[in-house]
């Protein structure tokens, strides 16, 4: 029985379809060769494109001044006015081209309060914060840093690869010999690509916690004249105290004393 040419491309490519499919639903186990390897790669594995590795990217960018370093700030005031300093604050956040995220505020009489969060550019955190500390008396500042560059580096490479791995999916699928297998590729290639996304909104969501710095500023009211109760009633229970005591050994001292008289005292 003679073949022809073009039946056994067909069945040369239906071959590699199944190939890669069987590849991809084992996890990865097996050796493999070529686009199957690369195919049945693991969403979440190392990259596979042009040689690179984790560690070499990293140096990389370590070597190219490509740190990638996450900031944050928290600040205490006092204020006379507290609502005037909110919205000094406020209009200080647009100023700086930052973005209030929540407001809490508290107006009572005895425990009056606002804080508000948002974010500013990475860049003017500093000088945010300068101008934040003017409007009213600062009680604490404090201010952190995180180095997330090794977590941008594992989330590029892992994108590239399953960018990699689904271009060359799509070939296989544009070349498939029957209906099974094109339906069975299509699946693969919907759970990749839904990896994909998921890891493309984490890189986003890294880059933005890099550009714009999180700062939550608390306004209070000055604390000296809070702490003049606590002090009055610490004071008057310290008086209580020593009165007390001083009751109890004069009590002691006169029984004492009486007694020593009685003792002394000539018998009839």
């Amino acid at each position: 029985m003679r073949i022809s040419p073009r039946s056994h491309r067909t069945a040369l490519v239906g071959c590699a379809l199944a190939g890669s499919l069987l590849f991809a639903a084992c996890s990865g186990t097996g050796t493999g060769t070529g686009a199957e390897s690369s195919l049945a790669m693991d969403a979440q594995g190392a990259p596979a494109v042009a040689g690179a590795t984790s560690p070499d990217l990293a140096k990389s960018a370590v070597s190219n001044n490509q740190l990638q370093i996450v900031r944050t700030a928290s600040l205490a005031l006092t204020a006379d006015d507290i609502t005037k300093a909110a919205m000094q604050l406020k209009a200080l956040f647009a100023r700086e081209h930052g973005a209030v995220t929540s407001e809490d505020s508290q107006m009572a009489q005895d425990s009056a309060q606002s804080t508000i969060s948002g974010q500013v550019p990475a860049a003017s955190l500093d000088a945010f914060l300068t101008s934040a500390s003017a409007l009213g008396t600062v009680v604490s500042l404090s201010t952190s840093a995180y180095d997330v560059t090794s977590q941008k580096v594992d989330l590029d490479a892992r994108i590239s690869s399953l960018t990699a791995s689904i271009d060359r999916l799509r070939q296989l699928m544009s070349n498939a010999a029957n209906v099974s297998d094109l339906l069975a590729a299509e699946g693969q290639l919907a759970s990749r690509q839904a990896d994909l996304d998921s890891l493309t909104s984490q890189r986003s969501y890294l880059a933005q916690q890099v550009d714009m710095s999180m700062v939550s500023v608390t306004i209070t009211h000055p604390t000296t004249v809070n702490l003049a109760l606590p002090i009055a009633g610490a004071a008057l229970v310290l008086l209580i105290l020593l009165g007390t005591t001083g009751a109890v050994v004069g009590l002691v001292v006169s029984r004492t004393y009486r007694r020593r008289q009685r003792s002394l005292s000539p018998t009839a």
